[in-house]
C-alpha cells in the first residue's frame, strides 16, 4: 500500500528542487575529458586527438566534508588501512540534465579516471558516484564521492 501519494511525492520534489537553488551554491571547477578514442579503435567524428583535451565546466554544488563515509577509498599501507575520502559534491541531477552533462540514463557524464575536480583551491579526483534523494522512483541529486589529490612538492597543502 502507497503511504504517499503522488501529488505530495511532486510536492517533495518541488521542494527539494527549490531548496538545492538556496544552497548548493559552491562553484566547483570541473575538468572534462572530451577527446577519446574507441574501445575498438573507431574515431570520433571529427577525429579526435590522441592526447585527451579538456574542458572546463563549472558545477554549482553543495559540499559535504566528511562527515561520514559513504564509499570504501581505504587504501593498504604496511601501517593499516588509509582512509583518503574527503568530501562528496551533491549535485542537483535536474541541473545535470539541463546542462547537458548527464548520460542517457540521467547520471553525471565523467571519466573517473581523468576528470578533475577543483573545490576552494584544491584538486580531487572521483572515487565513485550514485544517485541519492528519491522523490518515489525518481532520484533527485546525485553524489560524487572525491578524494584529494596529494601534492608530491614536501609542503603542507593545508
Amino acid at each position: 500500500m502507497n503511504q504517499i501519494s503522488p501529488s505530495e511525492w511532486a510536492t517533495y520534489k518541488e521542494t527539494l528542487e527549490s531548496f538545492s537553488e538556496s544552497v548548493a551554491l559552491q562553484n566547483v571547477t570541473w575538468h572534462h575529458k572530451q577527446a577519446w578514442v574507441q574501445r575498438f579503435g573507431e574515431w570520433d567524428t571529427p577525429p579526435a586527438p590522441l592526447d585527451p583535451e579538456f574542458e572546463t565546466r563549472t558545477l554549482q554544488a553543495l559540499i559535504e566534508y566528511n562527515s561520514f563515509r559513504k564509499w570504501p577509498t581505504d587504501t593498504a599501507k604496511d601501517t593499516g588501512l588509509l582512509d583518503n575520502q574527503f568530501c562528496n559534491l551533491f549535485l542537483n541531477r535536474a541541473n545535470i540534465v539541463k546542462q547537458g552533462y548527464a548520460t542517457p540514463d540521467g547520471n553525471l557524464d565523467f571519466d573517473p579516471g581523468l576528470d578533475r575536480f577543483w573545490v576552494s583551491g584544491y584538486e580531487y579526483k572521483p572515487m565513485g558516484d550514485t544517485p541519492v534523494a528519491q522523490a518515489d522512483y525518481d532520484p533527485l541529486y546525485y553524489i560524487v564521492i572525491l578524494e584529494r589529490v596529494n601534492l608530491k612538492t614536501g609542503k603542507s597543502v593545508r
